[in-house]
């Protein structure tokens, strides 16, 4: 009988998926009588994520809404540092600007510029003049944007 050689590339089709198999299979003992240990799993100690990680906020729910709300609508203008976008930063909004101004700020800017809100005025004028979106959101909705900023702005 003669033995015809094989080129690599049909050795490769063929040991390949048995290397694979054999290497997802767990070993076998031969010893059938010897005793398995139990297998025990170790699960490490947590250690809490760092204050500014959005792991740590899901442990607030307002928090958790005020990042989403952040990262879905206001991140594409403001950074949470004091560097320009589009809009300001807005590291240090919490100081500059109580909260009975930034809510009706944040659901509708124009209407506190038509005002005639100095500081909306001025605001509006330094940065193009172009107007912020309005944001159908509830009050508490804006407060945890605005507590988001704070526990996570770069000064």
């Amino acid at each position: 009988m003669k033995i015809k050689k094989l080129p690599s590339y049909v050795l490769v089709f063929v040991a390949f998926p048995v290397l694979m198999i054999s290497c997802n299979s767990e070993p076998k003992s031969n010893i059938e009588s010897t005793p398995t240990k139990e297998k025990t799993i170790v699960t490490p100690s947590v250690t809490p994520a760092p204050a500014d990680s959005s792991a740590s906020q899901l442990a607030d729910p307002a928090l958790a809404v005020g990042e989403k709300l952040y990262t879905e609508n206001c991140k594409v203008c403001h950074n949470l540092n004091t560097v320009t976008l589009i809009g300001p930063g807005l590291a240090g909004i919490n100081e500059r600007r109580p909260q009975e101004w930034l809510i009706p700020w944040i659901k509708n800017s124009q209407k506190v510029i038509a005002s005639g809100d100095k500081y909306a005025v001025e605001l509006f004028n330094k940065y193009n003049k172009v107007p912020m979106p309005n944001y159908d959101y509830s009050n508490e909705q804006i407060q945890s944007i605005l507590a988001y900023i704070a526990k996570n702005e770069q000064k």
